[in-house]
């Protein structure tokens, strides 16, 4: 398990010094690259593309963790995306477009998934690719995905708005 701390810099411009730390975990376990966001803020305002190599998960979990963000997710590799605290995905982009899959679990505290977008894989002879977990929360949520539902899988569990579990797909809206 390897572990690395980045630290980005806006160095000082003028004579006046406004510096800013931006420190987030990487932890890369064989063949998984797992980017944790665990503090308000932390990751909010930044790109952050997966390893292009692994697959990527995501992990937003503190208020604005991810606000305004952009997510590029890894080529021919799964990418998971977390967002269980409340505001932790305000106006989130995830481009997943070019991964084998994405998923998207949580959303379901207030304001978690606010205005997401997001660019589901383009994938051929894939039943799904963009899976969606508990998004009930997700106000303002935009989908893209050019097979429309049929690359879509959405699932509610028992503690969403329905009392048991569905799962919603291309051939129950036809």
């Amino acid at each position: 398990v390897l572990q690395y701390h980045v630290i980005m810099f806006l160095f000082p411009l003028w004579r006046f010094c406004v510096c800013y730390t931006y420190t987030w975990l990487i932890t890369i376990v064989r063949g998984t690259t797992i980017v944790d966001c665990i503090e308000p803020q932390q990751c909010q305002d930044l790109d952050i593309e997966c390893d292009a190599h692994d697959d990527c998960h995501i992990q937003c979990s503190a208020s604005y963790a991810c606000e305004q963000s952009t997510i590029q997710c890894p080529i021919d590799h799964d990418c998971t995306v977390t967002c269980d605290t409340a505001a932790s995905c305000l106006s989130l982009t995830i481009l997943a477009e070019d991964a084998s899959s994405f998923q998207l679990n949580g959303c379901a505290e207030h304001d978690s998934c606010l205005d997401m977008i997001i660019y589901c894989p383009i994938r051929e002879n894939v039943e799904t690719s963009c899976n969606l977990h508990e998004p009930v929360l997700a106000d303002g949520l935009q989908l893209y995905a050019v097979h429309g539902w049929r690359d879509i899988n959405l699932t509610l569990t028992p503690h969403s708005r329905d009392a048991e579990n569905h799962t919603y797909n291309d051939s129950q809206t036809q």
